[in-house]
């Protein structure tokens, strides 16, 4: 089994709602469309309140990063086996990310200023998703833009990592531990003990977090490197440096296509695609970094000029993006 972990990075999920009445009902219940109502086979037997549940399909062969923030339960408190996927989450909170836990409790003196006297304690967060069979062979990764503090990571009752630091992005490879057409449990465990922080930080997942699925031939995260060295001296030669992973089984032979836009347009301003490269199986770290350049025409900077008639690194930075293609 492989463990590894990661460190950070939206946007299409979808959510099918169930109506679940009675009881004796079986541990999970799928709808591909619409509500389902069930009640019990017994006319004698009591009936509980209905409850909805919601099913949350993700699959998608355009999309790499989907959005992960609808339809989490959460429990304030310690709760024995909650990363278990067979615990009873039924009697937990419904809601979707970000949440902060601190800001919903009562003022107190038991508290301190800078956590403006609000209290952090521990927090649990469970969400139940099925993978698309066009996820099949894919790798998966879950990526939080931060949980506030020390949160350990469930995946079916397996602890796939722990990061204790609430103001930084992490993420988790979870492929072992994922099962494609099945239901899946995700449970997460804050623990906020103040003080911890010279101003307020709240508690909880605060941020989004997003399910990326990739190719087994894919770029890294974080890995994508672009600079203009030299463009106080006038000189728009932009160079990217792209990490490039392969955790299949095989070798692969691997081509880079950089293709740079006009920020909010499908203007292209120029692609530069590299020769193809043999990239070794199953390696984690950097199998090939290779630095492209493009040369930025001046036309660009000439009819898109800033106020100030300047174009430093923070005005590509706003005004370019670059997507990355690996084939």
């Amino acid at each position: 089994m492989k463990k590894k972990k990661v460190t950070s990075i939206g946007a299409v999920a979808m959510a099918t709602m169930l109506a679940v009445q009675g009881m004796g009902l079986p541990s999970s219940v799928l709808a591909a469309d619409k509500p389902v109502v069930m009640s019990s086979d017994s006319n004698t037997q009591m009936s509980s309140e209905k409850e909805i549940v919601h099913v949350n399909q993700y699959g998608s062969k355009t999309e790499r990063s989907q959005n992960f923030d609808s339809n989490w339960r959460f429990y304030l408190g310690d709760a024995s086996g909650a990363e278990q996927p067979t615990f009873d989450d039924s009697q937990w909170r419904q809601l979707s990310l970000p949440h902060d836990y601190s800001i919903e409790q009562e003022y107190t003196q038991a508290g301190e200023a800078e956590s403006a006297y609000l209290l952090g304690g521990t927090g649990w967060y469970r969400k139940n998703f099925t993978l698309d069979k066009a996820m099949e062979g894919k790798e998966v990764r879950l990526d939080f833009d931060g949980v506030y503090m020390n949160a350990t990571v469930y995946v079916n009752g397996h602890k796939v990592g722990t990061h204790p630091y609430g103001y930084t992005a992490f993420s988790f490879d979870i492929t072992d531990y994922v099962k494609v057409g099945e239901v899946n449990t995700i449970a997460v465990k804050v623990d906020h003990k103040t003080p911890s922080s010279r101003w307020y930080s709240g508690s909880g997942i605060y941020r989004s977090v997003h399910l990326t699925t990739m190719d087994k031939v894919h770029v890294d995260l974080n890995g994508v490197k672009v600079e203009t060295p030299k463009l106080a001296e006038g000189n728009q030669n932009t160079n990217i440096k792209t990490k490039v992973l392969n955790e299949s089984g095989e070798e692969k032979a691997v081509t880079v296509t950089h293709t740079m836009f006009e920020k909010g347009t499908d203007k292209s301003v120029g692609t530069v695609t590299t020769d193809s490269k043999t990239v070794a199986a199953s390696h984690d770290e950097c199998n090939w970094c290779k630095i492209m350049e493009y040369r930025i025409s001046k036309s660009l900077y000439s009819s898109h000029r800033s106020e100030s008639g300047r174009c430093g690194s923070r005005y590509i930075r706003d005004r370019l993006w670059i997507p990355i293609f690996c084939v």
